[in-house]
């Protein structure tokens, strides 16, 4: 398997053809050769798709050459027109390289013709949007409705099966489609190899729905099929198809349902818990399902949230035979399978057990109420378990209570023949006086004490919760001290069985306090590594190297610490001494990865084999180097051999996560979470999950039961809950947490930039940025962001006043290199992601060729991404908001007013942009008086000033007369000089006009004249002269 892949998304190769678009079409093809001719070409060529679209093709003379005229052509001003060069996909053939005869205008039956095809195509495209053959209503459906078909029936599944006889391809499809839902192949080559698969297609279950004679001729048909030859088609070719990532496949933003109402727990009652909701993965798929199609899901906006998931994290082996789930499967993924009826007796006969001499853990859970819902309790208000100590203080006890039933609960905790004990083990219950209900324990150390108080707080003894507190003093034995039994010392292997590292490691430093061993040194370092406590693990290991005899795979167990702490340069330097292993091996080909040294990376991947350790350290390369459906393939291929190992199904759903099948993620995660509810990493990506399925409440929610785990006990995977917890909140409190975390969690940097750029700190955010090389479309759409708001606050081009021609007259453009080169940076970030081959029909591939032709002032195209898709973005004031400015640019004035008045944050709305914007909007709608309202509503300022000239001149050339004198008016207060005054001599004369020709009211006259006396000048009383006189014929009193 190759290892080559590209890490960022497809661009064109160079070659000596270049393809230029956007020249003006009313050029003709002689004027293209020579203008192309005078840098360099010798042969070009032109395909006329449109009486408005066409492409030219240019051939050099080589490679070089071809570049040079790139550089020298892209963006060329012709006739108003901004060219747009690269290089096309493929070379113009060598035998055509002389000049073919150029095309001449076509004839007026080509136009008509032309425009008959066209007028086709049109009505062509109604009637294939129309809803109903009866009614003439074209518009498209909406992206949310979903097929619904009716239910099988015998008929319709024979027509099924015969259209799979008669087309092959329907048939590899059909097949690729079982792969994709991890259905059972329905291979019968396979039942030898996987029996359960005769179970699952056991003809005879059908043999209601079928029949007899329709199975049996079913069979025959199949038989004689497979006799003939039949030319197949290519497994790899489709398979790489289906790798293809589909690019408009975004997962539905769906609305989070609402949680049904509890009842009010009783005071002293045990409330309901582990209530969860169905697993999806369980359920059976109907034929409706497997043929309904995939929705058009919702997806973010320009803004980036990125994905905050732990990229390395550890295949978790499952060692017990005893607990592995049988399941069937097909393709990869794994269904649990329901229990056979001889387990189910046998579960029966074991319930019966001798009552034991403690209370059992299975005990302590069942009746222990969660830390959730021991908040909701009054007896638990303002609850402080105190500084640890050994002595335990209960409250809350219920009358009934005896000391018999709290020997029962404590006893547990007591380890016979505990040399280092600090005390020994005393229990004292009050029965009268003002401590009724009361008890204090004491316990043989600060361990065992601690381990009581969090498994035993909160526990229902006789209808009454527990209130477990920890106190310093010591509490009074006048009693007599009860003797106790002892229970037997856990062994090391029943902790490691149980994933119990902390006690496992609470066991080993018994034990070395009673004289340390090698064995029990190397068990240590063991657990503290599957702790997360890799500084720990690390102490132990460098204390073993110092021995006389040092175990071969110690110096290799350092080096896993030393990658985990992020240190590859010691950790490479560790392996150099370390003996050779397979392990080695596979550190080797890791550390080649976080160094960048290809080379190496290679080199090692040779010497992986095909075991199940290399395999899954090769998937995991895979994952990091964002080739997610390979490490997908290798992850099936593992577990259709090795079903037990539920831990891949976390890996898996992580990939499909990346690629953003948010839903199929989940379901495949759910298999995982049955076994393992309390798994760190399977809620993490559970959270993520419903973060972007519902929204960051959702994701909090999930988060918030593993959130009550963090403890010093409890280290692995600290640093990325608080980081996804920031994400989850918003940003809240980013400052304080995402800065530590910028070189151990990758997306720290990403989100710590997103917030700054929220907060106006672009300066911070270009800094933090700078230096990062994008590998992934996030960063490179990041960076692109940050570069072109970096060139917009420095002037380098001004956005959102780039508008129309009108609001630029103005503007001077002192361009500096810094300035050119962030937005010349912008562009390009944008539009590689915008046209490479995996993006380009994404929302936010989209969103980037949108901004690139912003940037580029390309108004009309910006209007062709935004509108496909401007139904996922309805609500947003960002989208609007751009959405709005390019309208506004390319003259739909009426559209752009709209987009405008949909925003409701009020930082936009108070934006001199905005203002001034939908004010242009307003007078080119005929809507004058409304863009005056706006200019009463502002402060006195300039930008105020500028807005009085904009309506001033606007309105002037509309034929919006009176509005324009009253705002040339208030200039020549401001301002007087004679570019205003006759400015409002126009105005007002234009206004008397209209009053004349009854387009005005009469009334207005007096006003009229008012503003004609507050300007001093010899003209003025002519004017009015004028004014008065056909005010006194038509009876207007002035």
């Amino acid at each position: 398997m190759q290892l080559q892949e590209k890490m960022s998304s497809e661009v064109i190769p160079a070659c000596d053809t270049l393809r230029i678009l956007h020249l003006p079409p009313q050029l003709s093809d002689s004027r293209r050769n020579s203008l192309l001719q005078r840098y360099g070409a010798i042969k070009t060529r032109t395909l006329r798709r449109s009486s408005k679209y066409t492409v030219t093709f240019a051939k050099f003379a080589s490679q070089e050459l071809a570049t040079e005229a790139l550089l020298h052509l892209h963006q060329l001003n012709v006739k108003g027109r901004y060219l747009s060069v690269e290089y096309a996909k493929k070379s113009i053939p060598a035998e055509l390289s002389e000049l073919e005869p150029q095309n001449e205008p076509p004839a007026d039956s080509d136009v008509k013709a032309k425009t008959t095809s066209k007028a086709d195509l049109q009505a062509f495209q109604r009637k294939l949007n129309s809803w109903t053959m009866n009614h003439v209503f074209s518009q498209p459906p909406p992206p949310n409705i979903r097929y619904k078909y009716i239910a099988p029936t015998r008929n319709t599944l024979m027509r099924i099966a015969i259209q799979l006889l008669k087309e092959p391809t329907f048939y590899t499809q059909v097949l690729h489609l079982m792969n994709k839902m991890n259905l059972p192949p329905p291979f019968e080559e396979l039942e030898e190899e996987f029996p359960m698969l005769k179970e699952v297609y056991n003809m005879e279950k059908y043999r209601n729905i079928f029949g007899n004679k329709i199975t049996d001729a079913l069979y025959e048909r199949v038989n004689g099929e497979e006799e003939e030859e039949e030319e197949e088609e290519s497994e790899i070719e489709s398979d790489r198809e289906d790798n293809t990532r589909p690019a408009v496949i975004i997962p539905v933003k769906r609305k989070r349902p609402q949680p049904t109402r509890r009842l009010k727990i009783p005071k002293f009652v045990n409330p309901a818990k582990n209530i969860a909701a169905p697993s999806s993965t369980q359920k059976v798929f109907r034929p409706e399902d497997m043929f309904e199609s995939v929705q058009l899901g919702e997806a973010k906006n320009l803004k980036i949230e990125l994905k905050t998931l732990d990229k390395s994290l550890d295949a978790a082996s499952i060692t017990s035979q005893d607990s592995a789930v049988a399941v069937d499967g097909g393709f990869g993924l794994i269904f649990p399978a329901t229990k056979s009826t001889e387990d189910a007796k046998d579960t029966e006969a074991s319930v019966e057990k001798p009552k034991n001499k403690f209370i059992t853990t299975e005990e302590l859970e069942a009746n222990r109420i969660s830390a959730n819902d021991q908040r909701v309790l009054p007896v638990f208000k303002n609850y402080h378990p105190g500084k640890p100590s050994n002595r335990l203080y209960i409250k809350n006890l219920a009358k009934q209570v005896e000391a018999k039933d709290l020997h029962y609960i404590y006893q547990r905790y007591v380890i016979a023949g505990l040399k280092d004990a600090e005390n020994e083990y005393d229990m004292r219950l009050m029965q009268e006086g003002r401590m009724k209900g009361q008890a204090f324990i004491t316990l043989q150390n600060n361990v065992q004490a601690q381990m009581a108080l969090d498994e035993t707080n909160g526990y229902i003894l006789k209808d009454k919760p527990m209130v477990i507190l920890s106190r310093a003093k010591p509490a009074s034995s006048e009693g007599v001290r009860k003797s106790t039994s002892r229970k037997e010392i856990p062994k090391l292997e029943e902790f490691l069985e149980k994933r119990d590292y902390t006690g496992a490691l609470t066991l080993l430093e018994f034990n070395s306090s009673t004289g340390g061993s090698l064995e029990s040194d190397l068990w240590m370092g063991y657990c503290a590594f599957h702790l997360g406590d890799y500084k720990r693990a690390v102490t132990v290991y460098e204390n073993l190297k110092k021995r006389d005899y040092v175990p071969p795979d110690v110096r290799t167990n350092l080096a896993c610490c030393y990658f985990y702490l992020g240190m590859y340069p010691e950790s490479q330097k560790i392996l150099e001494e370390a003996a050779d292993s397979k392990l080695r091996t596979r550190l080797l080909f890791h550390l080649a990865h976080k160094m960048g040294n290809e080379s190496k990376l290679k080199e090692y991947h040779q010497m992986l084999q095909d075991v199940i350790e290399d395999q899954l350290s090769l998937a995991s390369i895979h994952y990091l180097r964002a080739h997610y459906q390979e490490a997908i393939d290798v992850y099936k291929r593992i577990l259709l051999d090795n079903r037990d190992y539920l831990a891949l199904n976390v890996y898996v759903a992580l990939c499909y996560y990346k690629l953003d099948y948010y839903d199929v993620a989940q379901e495949v995660l759910q298999v995982y979470l049955q076994k393992y509810p309390d798994s760190a990493i399977a809620i993490n990506l559970k959270a993520c999950n419903h973060f972007r399925l519902y929204d960051g409440n959702a994701a909090q929610s999930e988060m918030k039961q593993l959130i009550e785990k963090i403890s010093s006990a409890f280290s692995f995977g600290h640093d990325l809950i608080r980081h996804n917890t920031v994400v989850f909140r918003g940003g809240e409190n980013a400052l304080q947490i995402l800065p530590n975390l910028v070189d151990v969690i990758p997306e720290a940097r990403l989100n710590l930039v997103i917030y700054y750029l929220k907060q106006d700190d672009v300066k911070a955010a270009y800094d933090l940025i700078k230096d990062l090389e994008p590998a992934v479309p996030q960063e490179y759409i990041l960076k692109g962001i940050v570069n072109a708001v970096m060139g917009q606050e420095t002037n380098s081009v001004c956005i959102a006043r780039l508008c129309h021609w009108r609001l630029v007259r103005s503007l001077k453009f002192h361009r500096e290199r810094f300035q050119r080169d962030s937005i010349k940076t912008a562009q390009q970030y944008f539009q590689l992601v915008g046209s490479s081959a995996s993006e380009c029909d994404t929302i936010p591939g989209r969103q980037c060729m949108a901004s690139c032709f912003f940037l580029y002032r390309q108004f009309d195209e910006v209007l062709v991404y935004l509108s496909s898709i401007k139904t996922y973005f309805s609500n947003q004031d960002n989208f609007n908001f751009n959405y709005a400015q390019a309208q506004s640019a390319a003259g739909y004035f009426k559209e752009a007013e709209e987009a405008f008045l949909m925003i409701r944050n009020e930082k936009y709305k108070n934006d001199y942009i905005y203002i001034s914007l939908l004010s242009y909007c307003y007078i080119m709608n005929k809507k004058a008086e409304l863009a005056w309202e706006l200019y009463l509503k502002m402060d006195t300022s300039t930008e105020s000033f500028n807005l009085l000239q904009l309506i001033a001149n606007t309105c002037y050339e509309v034929g919006e007369f009176w509005y324009a004198a009253k705002a040339f008016d208030m200039l020549e207060r401001m301002d007087p000089s004679s570019e205003h005054w006759e400015g409002k001599r126009g105005a007002c004369c234009g206004t008397f006009q209209y009053i004349v020709a009854e387009k005005q009211p009469k009334e207005l006259l007096p006003d009229v004249i008012q503003l004609l006396k507050n300007t001093s000048n010899s003209q003025v009383e002519q004017i009015i002269r004028v004014m008065r006189k056909w005010g006194k014929d038509n009876r207007v009193s002035c």
